[in-house]
C-alpha cells in the first residue's frame, strides 16, 4: 500500500461517487471486509493528509453521504471499513457546490446542520461572464499549464482575440474556457478559437410569423424560448466535450431533466450522432 503524499490536494466529485460506494471511496477498506477487497485500500480522506480534501459540488451528494460527512467533521474521526480503528482528520476540507445550498436546504435536499458545519467560512464566486476581467490572467495560467505539460512555451493569444474572449458569455464556465486552451496549446490555432466565438447577434433567433398576424405572442414567446433553450443546451454540451454529467452541472440541472430537455430540443444525445465522431463517455 502507498503512503499518501502529504501536502497534496486530493478531489472528490460527489456527484459520481455511487452511494453503496461512498465509505469506501471517503474512508478506505482494509483487506477482506467485503466481498473483492483483496487489499487494503487508502480512501479520499487518508490520502488527503497533511493537505486538502477537495470536496467538489457537495450539494449533490446523498443525504447519508451527507451524514456520514457530517460525523467526520464533527469528531474529526473516521474508520475504514473492516477496521476496528479510529483514524484522524488532518487535512483542510475544502468543498464547492453550483447551487444555493441554503436553497438546497429549505427543499430538504441538503442537511441543514451540514451546512452550517461548512458555511462558516465561504466565498460566492461569480460565473466566468461575470468578471471578464479574470479572463487574460486565466488565459496566462492555463497556456502555462498546459506549456508545462508538453514541454514548450505556448504563443500567446492576440489581442483581438482575447478582447473576443472577454466579450464571450461563456455557458460552460471556467471549464470550457479550459478545453479551448487545451486545444489552442495543442495546435496553437486562433481559428479553432474564433470560430467558436461566433458573434451572438449574428446568430440570433428567427422566429416565424404569420403574415396576418394571428400568431399570439404567448406561442411566440414559447417559440423564442424553445429556440434560445436549444442553442444554450448545444453550447453547453460542446464546451463540456459532450460530458453530459458535467453539461448538468454548468447548467445547474439535474442529469435527468437534460436528458429530457436535450430530446424535447430535438438533440442527439451523443457527439456522434451530431458529427460522426466518436462520442464522449458520460
Amino acid at each position: 500500500m502507498t503512503a499518501p503524499r502529504a501536502g497534496r490536494e486530493y478531489p472528490a466529485f460527489c456527484p459520481t461517487i455511487p452511494v453503496a460506494l461512498f465509505e469506501s471511496e471517503l474512508f478506505g477498506y482494509k483487506k477482506g471486509a467485503f466481498s473483492g477487497a483483496c487489499e487494503n485500500k487508502l480512501g479520499q480522506v487518508e490520502l488527503a493528509r497533511g493537505g486538502t480534501l477537495f470536496l467538489d459540488q457537495i450539494g449533490d451528494m446523498d443525504l447519508n453521504g451527507q451524514a456520514k460527512l457530517l460525523q467526520l467533521l464533527q469528531d474529526g474521526q473516521y474508520r475504514r471499513l473492516g477496521s476496528q480503528r479510529d483514524e484522524h482528520l488532518e487535512a483542510r476540507v475544502v468543498c464547492t457546490a453550483n447551487k444555493p445550498l441554503a436553497q438546497a436546504v429549505k427543499c430538504g435536499t441538503f442537511r441543514e446542520d451540514l451546512y452550517y458545519r461548512i458555511s462558516g467560512l465561504s466565498l460566492d464566486v461569480p460565473s466566468l461572464r461575470q468578471r471578464s476581467g479574470d479572463i487574460p490572467m486565466l488565459i496566462g495560467y492555463f497556456l502555462e499549464k498546459y506549456g508545462r505539460k508538453y514541454g514548450r512555451a505556448v504563443r500567446p493569444l492576440s489581442s483581438p482575440l482575447l478582447v473576443r474572449l472577454q466579450q464571450y458569455q461563456w455557458p460552460g464556465n471556467i471549464r470550457q474556457l479550459e478545453t479551448m486552451l487545451h486545444g489552442y496549446a495543442v495546435f496553437e490555432s486562433e481559428q479553432a478559437i474564433a470560430s467558436k466565438l461566433e458573434d451572438r447577434d449574428d446568430q440570433s433567433l428567427s422566429v416565424n410569423v404569420a403574415a396576418d398576424t394571428s400568431v399570439g405572442l404567448k406561442k411566440i414567446t414559447q417559440q423564442a424560448a424553445g429556440q434560445l433553450e436549444r442553442k444554450v443546451i448545444l453550447e453547453t454540451l460542446e464546451a463540456n466535450a459532450w460530458h453530459r454529467r458535467l453539461a448538468a452541472q454548468s447548467l445547474g440541472i439535474s442529469y435527468r431533466a437534460l436528458l429530457y430537455k436535450i430530446r424535447k430540443a430535438g438533440l442527439p444525445l451523443k457527439k456522434s450522432q451530431l458529427s460522426g465522431r466518436q462520442s464522449v463517455p458520460e
